[in-house]
């Protein structure tokens, strides 16, 4: 479309308003001039409601919105503004844009010039590729695309889209994902490197901070720092780009941010082109949609690993909720505006989901002090968008999926980004990773905290004290529909779980995952905060680290964000198991057989017996009882049949070796049976072995 024609492409989108008019007719004034002035400047421009705000965002680059003052800065030439003077307010705003040609910092040797906090393209794939050689069993590269000029360009080489992915790689196959993405829009410099940020602070604290090492052996992260390194490379250059470097999408406007190219955050296939200014069909417009939903190599790449990643829970339509029991989520980092955003952008009707997703926003919220937590197409939000990827991936696949605008400014100063930024970054990125299991539920409870257990290292069968505090206050406020914040409840109840997740169903049906209740002391007045004690048995505990995982419930039943701790226990009974992995997953009412080498190291002869906890029925071949001599050794096969009428089609069953003697001298074992139709091959199960 040609440039001046833009405008008259806004009159046609849902009729003539007003608005429309008055914006449009401007805006044709403007682009019936033979050229367009090459500086550019920051307005404040005063808009009269909604319709207004999103005529000016769908046309000019509009950098932030003050809704209580009814105004949105803009960049603008000097003809643009005098031309929006005729019908708006408009004043002169302080310059935040970087320098016109930006150099390295005095001795900068790496990161981009003028801004050495922030790694460039090549720095980041290196990190990556670093990150992944030095932690083989915790991190690995996948390349899940490439860029346009990658694909298209004849005189740029482009780039692969390269996902960074976290996770205990010898543990079963993960039970929750989570998805950091950055730098979809090039020039938001702090997005990448806080992501970065995040990779190395996981992997640095794995096997140090018990909550991070239990949530990398059951979950798995997946970070894509930069989704559109083609304009990511212009931005390094000091440029102020934005979409992705698509030279079929052609603009004849030599402005800042006025440029060619598709804005990857609204060429997403859901809801795409769904709403009147949420998007432009002008290719110079920053906000550019693209010719057709999906046509950009870098939104096709995304959509479909992350459809690889989550299985759909929810319909396309616009009403049916995602389950109660969805696992994992979607955080896409922007900046700028201090925001916290949850779906739709595309309208302002509430999403299927708005309650959780609004609840787990504000505890991101709460984390990002001072940020707005606020549904994104909600008129008192920021502006209605469509086609962007969180929209995407909660209307398509049902995860929770959110916006989160860091900073004051797209080229923030190192010196903000490491005092004011980074730290509750990381925070906010950690609660939504200690959501991602179970989203639509934790952060509707109390969030647990600051578990210490003494003594840390124990003799099997000791016993281990804990202290844990809850807080049901850590929400912050929500801009939007009050019904769509809940009302936390006083603290009422605690659990703590050894090594498995506490709202499992498998993981009360024994004393090695079992949740025992703990004591519960009022913090305040109002119950919202408390102190968790208990005391934790460690009979039969193998050798080794093991986690404990501890979460509070409020008044409304509604159990929190776990809070973790390591113990150490020492088991000196004179045997060893060693069990075998089983040959295949079950199918219903069928047995899997496994085999468990039993080592009897005293020096006495010993009988042992061994007894079975789970769900489904066990049998022991030859016998469930043995005596063993002085270093012998004995396989015993061990059959567990899953039951089809039952409400999991996997269960633990934790197998007790004791000696009879000696009932304090004993080992436990957990195996973990997968059930399936017979026609169908899930997976294989996972053993847990002392």
């Amino acid at each position: 479309m040609k440039p001046w024609l833009r405008p008259l492409r806004a009159l046609t989108l849902t009729g003539i308003t007003t608005a429309g008019i008055t914006t449009a007719l401007i805006t044709l004034a403007l682009w019936a001039y033979p050229a367009r002035a090459q500086e550019a400047h920051l307005y404040w421009v005063r808009f009269s409601h909604p319709s207004d705000l999103a005529a000016l965002a769908a046309t000019y680059d509009v950098w932030e919105v003050d809704h209580p003052q009814s105004r949105a800065l803009l960049q603008l030439s000097p003809t643009d503004a005098a031309a929006l003077a005729a019908n708006h307010r408009i004043s002169p705003a302080p310059d935040r844009r970087p320098p016109p040609t930006i150099s390295p910092s005095a001795g900068q040797t790496a990161g981009i010039p003028g801004y050495p906090c922030y790694r460039t393209v090549d720095e980041t794939h290196a990190t990556l590729n670093a990150l992944a050689a030095r932690a083989p069993d915790l991190a690995r590269v996948v390349t899940i695309g490439s860029s346009w000029d990658a694909q298209n360009s004849a005189t740029r080489p482009g780039d692969p889209l390269t996902v960074l992915v976290l996770g205990n790689r010898q543990q079963a196959a993960p039970q929750f994902r989570f998805f950091l993405l950055g730098a979809i829009h090039a020039r938001e410099l702090v997005t990448a490197e806080l992501a970065l940020r995040f990779a190395e602070q996981l992997l640095a604290h794995y096997g140090h901070d018990p909550q991070i090492t239990w949530l990398l052996d059951h979950g798995a992260v997946h970070i894509l720092p930069i989704a559109n390194p083609d304009g990511r490379r212009l931005a390094e250059q000091g440029l102020l780009w934005r979409k992705n470097t698509n030279t079929n999408a052609a603009c004849f406007v030599s402005l800042p941010g006025y440029t060619y190219g598709v804005d990857l955050n609204r060429n997403s296939s859901f809801q795409w082109a769904s709403c009147p200014f949420c998007s432009s069909p002008d290719t110079c417009s920053p906000v550019y949609r693209g010719p057709v939903p999906g046509s950009e190599p870098e939104v096709q790449a995304l959509e479909t690993y992350l459809a690889t990643l989550f299985p759909s829970r929810r319909p396309t339509d616009l009403t049916t909720p995602a389950p109660a029991d969805t696992t994992g989520l979607l955080i896409s980092l922007h900046s700028y505006g201090r925001l916290v955003m949850f779906p739709w952008g595309w309208s302002d009707a509430p999403a299927p989901n708005a309650q959780g997703l609004a609840t787990l926003a504000r505890r991101l919220g709460h984390d990002l002090s001072g940020y707005r937590v606020c549904q994104a197409g909600a008129s008192s939000c920021l502006y209605q968008t469509d086609g962007t990827t969180d929209d995407w991936s909660y209307g398509a696949l049902g995860i929770p999926s959110f916006t989160v605008e860091l900073g004051t400014t797209f080229f923030q100063s190192c010196a903000d980004f490491e005092q004011t930024i980074l730290q509750p970054g990381l925070a906010a990125l950690h609660t939504a990773l200690r959501a991602a299991p179970l989203p639509y539920q934790l952060p509707a409870g109390p969030d647990t905290h600051t578990v210490t257990v003494t003594p840390t290292v124990v003799s099997a069968g000791s016993p281990v004290n804990l202290t844990a505090y809850a807080d049901h206050r850590r929400l912050a406020p929500l801009t939007g529909p009050p019904e769509l914040a809940i009302a936390p409840t006083p603290i009422q109840a605690g659990r703590v779980a050894l090594s498995a997740a506490p709202w499992l169903t498998t993981t009360v049906t024994h004393p090695l995952t079992v949740t025992h209740p703990l004591t519960l002391t009022a913090a305040d007045t109002d119950g919202l905060a408390a102190v968790l004690t208990g005391t934790f048995t460690t009979t039969c505990l193998p050798d080794g680290r093991h986690t404990l995982l501890a979460q509070s419930e409020d008044a409304n039943s509604h159990w929190g964000l776990t809070a973790a701790a390591f113990i150490t226990v020492t088991n000196a009974s004179p045997f060893s198991l060693t069990p075998s992995t089983p040959i295949a997953d079950a199918p219903w009412d069928t047995p899997a057989r496994y085999t468990l080498l039993l080592t009897h190291t005293g020096q006495l002869r010993a009988t042992y017996a061994l007894t079975a906890t789970g769900p489904w029925p066990v049998a022991f071949l030859p016998a469930n009882q043995l005596e063993l001599a002085s270093s012998q050794a004995a396989q015993i096969e061990i059959t567990i049949t899953p039951q089809k009428n039952t409400a999991a089609a996997s269960a633990t069953t934790v197998i007790t070796v004791q000696d009879i003697t000696e009932p304090t001298t004993c080992r436990q074992t957990a195996l973990t049976t997968v059930g399936r139709d017979a026609r169908t091959r899930l997976m294989l199960p996972w053993l847990q072995s002392p």
